[in-house]
C-alpha cells in the first residue's frame, strides 16, 4: 500500500508577522506545471499532470491532478527535494469531495525516499467520508516514524461546524510549522487546540498528499500551492524582472485583507503605501530592506490609525531605487 504523496509550497498565523516571503508555488498558469517534480517512490516518471476545472481558484481552469493510474500502479507521489528547509507555510487549494473517504491534503517536512532512512512527514488531511461511518473530519498526523501514522488531533465535523465543507469545493488548506510548533488552518482560520508541540521531525520538503488505497479512479486535484517562510531569502535569478515589479493582489476584490506581492532584482529599501484615489496616504504598509527576490505584505484593508475604511479603490504604490510601481485594488463590505 503507497500513500500519494505530492512534496513541493498560506493561511497567516494570528501571530505571525506580516511580512512573508514566498519560496516556492505552482499555479499551473498557461498549463503547465513549474517545479520540479520528483518521484517519492522512487518512479521515473511526474506524476503531476495539469487538468482543467471550471470554476478553479485562480479562474484559469488550470489544475494539477494526480491518481493512481499516473503512477503505473499502488499510489504515486512526488516531490521538490528540500531537505534542509526547516520553519515554513505551506498552503494549497484542494478540490474536496463529501462522501469520498480518500485523505487529501497538505505535507510537511517531508524528506527521503520510501525505504530509506529518514523517510517522515507531517500531514494535514481531509476525510469526507459518509456521516457515520467515523471518517468524516481533517487530521493531522505524523508520518514514518512507525509502522502507521501517528494521529496528533482530529477534528470531526461537528467541532467544525460551518468549516466543514457539505458540498463539492475548493478549500484552502494550510499547515504552518516554526520549531516544535504546528499549527492548522482552514480557508484562513486558525484550528482549535493550536498549535501543536512536536519534535519528532524537524526539516524536509513541503506538498500535498493523497491516500486512496489503490483506486483507480479517484485523483487528488489542487491549485494555487504555495510555500511561505519568514526567514530565508528567495536568492535573485535570471527569472526576475530588472528593477522592482508590483504583481497583482490576492484576492482582488478583497475582505477584509489581501495580499500585496513584489519582485525585487536586488536588494535595498522598499516603501510599500497605500493611497486613495484623491491621492491622500491612507496606510503605510512597509518601509525598511528587503533582499532580492520575491516577497509578500498583508494589508488588513484599515488605515493608518487602525480605523475601518469605506468601500472603494485603493492604489498601492511600490517605490525602490527611485523607481516606482502603482495598482489598483478594490475594497468590498
Amino acid at each position: 500500500m503507497k500513500t500519494a504523496l505530492i512534496l513541493l509550497s498560506g493561511l497567516v498565523a494570528l501571530s505571525a508577522p506580516l511580512r512573508a516571503q514566498v519560496l516556492y508555488e505552482e499555479h499551473f498558469a498557461g498549463g503547465t506545471a513549474d517545479l520540479g517534480w520528483v518521484s517519492h517512490w522512487g518512479e521515473e516518471s511526474n506524476m503531476v499532470v495539469v487538468d482543467f476545472v471550471v470554476g478553479n481558484p485562480s479562474g484559469d481552469g488550470f489544475v494539477g491532478k494526480l491518481g493512481n493510474d499516473l503512477s503505473g500502479g499502488g499510489v504515486g507521489s512526488v516531490y521538490m527535494p528540500a531537505d534542509a528547509l526547516e520553519d515554513y507555510t505551506v498552503s494549497a487549494q484542494v478540490l474536496l469531495v463529501p462522501g469520498e473517504a480518500h485523505y487529501r491534503g497538505v505535507i510537511g517536512r517531508s524528506t527521503g525516499v520510501s525505504g530509506e532512512t529518514p523517510f517522515t512527514f507531517y500531514s494535514f488531511v481531509a476525510q469526507l467520508a459518509d456521516p457515520g461511518t467515523g471518517g468524516n473530519r481533517f487530521r493531522l498526523r505524523s508520518n514514518g516514524l512507525g509502522p502507521f501514522p501517528t494521529t496528533i488531533r482530529d477534528w470531526p465535523a461537528a467541532e467544525l461546524g460551518a468549516l466543514y465543507p457539505t458540498t463539492e469545493s475548493w478549500v484552502k488548506m494550510s499547515l504552518r510549522m516554526e520549531g516544535n510548533q504546528i499549527w492548522c488552518y482552514l480557508n484562513d482560520t486558525l484550528l482549535p487546540g493550536c498549535p501543536f508541540t512536536d519534535s519528532n521531525i524537524t526539516a524536509g520538503g513541503p506538498g500535498v498528499y493523497f491516500w486512496s488505497f489503490d483506486s483507480f479512479d479517484q485523483f487528488l486535484r489542487f491549485d494555487d500551492l504555495i510555500v511561505e517562510g519568514t526567514g530565508t531569502a528567495v536568492a535573485a535569478g535570471p527569472g526576475l524582472p530588472s528593477g522592482i515589479e508590483l504583481l497583482p493582489n490576492t484576492p482582488n476584490p478583497f475582505n477584509p485583507s489581501t495580499w500585496t506581492r513584489f519582485r525585487l532584482d536586488h536588494a535595498g529599501s522598499v516603501r510599500l503605501a497605500v493611497y486613495n484615489l484623491q491621492g491622500a496616504l491612507v496606510r503605510e504598509l512597509s518601509h525598511e530592506h528587503f533582499p532580492a527576490g520575491e516577497h509578500r505584505v498583508l494589508w488588513d484593508g484599515r488605515g493608518e490609525r487602525n480605523q475601518a475604511l469605506a468601500s472603494g479603490t485603493y492604489l498601492l504604490s511600490l517605490e525602490s531605487g527611485g523607481e516606482r510601481n502603482t495598482r489598483s485594488v478594490l475594497l468590498l463590505k
